[in-house]
């Protein structure tokens, strides 16, 4: 049989089990000595995952850690806090921490489970530090799902605790996933009003990695805003530090940041490059989220060049990740990007379809931006139909949304509706 450090080094995943075990504490010899026998078993049963689960190199990635989500459910079983809070953190050969890099493969299901328990261990135990640390990592989680509000209350408690304990780190990082929610929910001034207050924690400590992260939100926040210089400044002052501290997770994401200031400076093949290069990253590191966006984003690029077909494919595929991995808000967004196309090529049956699921998928998630825009593109679609009192009904609510949000949009709703008054229903 092959050992695990040899299946290890062939899927890059695993460090070596004794790596593992002296990490954890955890010796093996003395697994026999332990009563009674339904506790050893269970010890038994982690030491069997994490030295002899031997899955082929080429199984699903989730299927390669499987080892480390048995061995701590059989932790849990037993009730070993102690090494079972520690497990979630192994460092594995791709840099990330486990629990990380099943965030970086978009496993929301079984992150869910996982924070969810760690919660309920470190409250149990009066762990603050560790309770705070499971709160905002499995807000991160809601986050990525797009449940935006949801991703709020975690954070927030979780703000408390690292304010609580004095963890000026953990603090920051809190701010920065509200700010990061709120950015998402379309509230890109409190969005700011966060991440600057990250920004001036990670100064403060000297975390360059936090630094990065607080940075590259920022440029999100101000190109939503529409102030695309400022949003280029904090891009590429974030795509330095994260190259200089090794986020290869982040210096994809200030890529496809770039990519999308870009696209909306009408600078279509610095997008296209910027947004390739996000691919090329998410696709080595196995970050199915993050290659939906970049699909998508190109899918963006290719629509507003006319591409209409390459725009299908594109955003097809971007659908089809966001579906399998459970990322609402993303989902809502390629169908909005689907019936837009469809106006385009005249497809207006299909048009209305994506929309309407859009529209609805935007509600429920609270992504008040793609809503702005899903409701414009009703109006252009009741336009084209010659259903002119819809249209100027859906273009008057996209109006008031985008207003409310401050962007961009608006101005081009504003535009619609004067061409809308000067039209008659057909």
């Amino acid at each position: 049989m092959v050992n695990l450090q040899e299946k290890s080094q062939a899927a890059n995943i695993l460090p070596p089990s004794e790596v593992i075990l002296k990490e954890l504490r955890l010796d093996s010899k003395q697994v026999k000595l332990i009563k009674p026998s339904q506790q050893r078993s269970h010890y038994r049963a982690v030491i069997n995952w994490l030295t002899k689960y031997n899955p082929d190199p080429h199984v699903a990635n989730l299927e390669k850690v499987r080892g480390l989500l048995e061995a701590f459910d059989h932790l849990c079983a037993v009730e070993d806090w102690r090494i079972a809070t520690k497990l979630p953190y192994i460092q594995l050969e791709t840099g990330s921490q486990f629990h990380w890099q099943l965030y970086i493969w978009s496993y929301f299901r079984e992150l869910i489970s996982l924070h969810s328990k760690l919660i309920t261990i470190t409250r149990e135990t009066g762990d603050r530090q560790g309770e705070g640390y499971a709160l905002g990592n499995l807000g991160n989680v809601y986050d990525r799902m797009g449940r935006f509000k949801k991703a709020i209350s975690f954070h927030q408690q979780a703000l408390v605790i690292s304010r609580e304990i004095g963890d000026r780190l953990s603090e920051g990082q809190d701010l920065g996933n509200l700010g990061l929610a709120y950015y998402h929910l379309g509230y890109y001034n409190q969005a700011i009003n966060f991440h600057q207050q990250y920004l001036t924690i990670a100064l403060e400590i000297s975390h360059r990695y936090s630094e990065g992260i607080a940075l590259n939100n920022l440029g999100l926040a101000y190109k939503n805003l529409g102030q695309y210089e400022q949003a280029i400044y904090f891009h590429k002052q974030a795509l330095v530090v994260y190259r200089e501290t090794g986020n290869r997770q982040g210096e994809a994401q200030a890529l496809g940041n770039l990519g999308l200031v870009y696209k909306s400076l009408r600078h279509y093949l610095q997008a296209i490059d910027y947004n390739q290069q996000y691919l090329t990253i998410v696709k080595l590191i196995g970050d199915k989220s993050g290659e939906a966006i970049a699909l998508g984003n190109l899918g963006d690029v290719s629509f507003a060049l006319g591409d209409y077909s390459q725009a299908l494919e594109l955003q097809n595929q971007k659908l089809i990740i966001s579906r399998e991995i459970g990322a609402r808000a993303r989902e809502g967004a390629a169908l909005a990007s689907l019936g837009e196309i469809f106006i385009k090529i005249g497809k207006f049956t299909e048009a209305s379809c994506y929309l309407q699921e859009a529209l609805e998928i935007c509600r429920e998630v609270s992504n008040r931006a793609i809503e702005s825009e899903t409701l414009k593109c009703l109006a252009e679609l009741h336009h084209a139909l010659g259903k002119i009192e819809t249209a100027r009904q859906y273009c008057q609510q996209a109006i008031a949304l985008a207003t409310e949000l401050g962007i961009p949009l608006a101005a081009e709703c504003e535009a619609l509706q004067l061409k809308l008054d000067s039209t008659e229903e057909v």
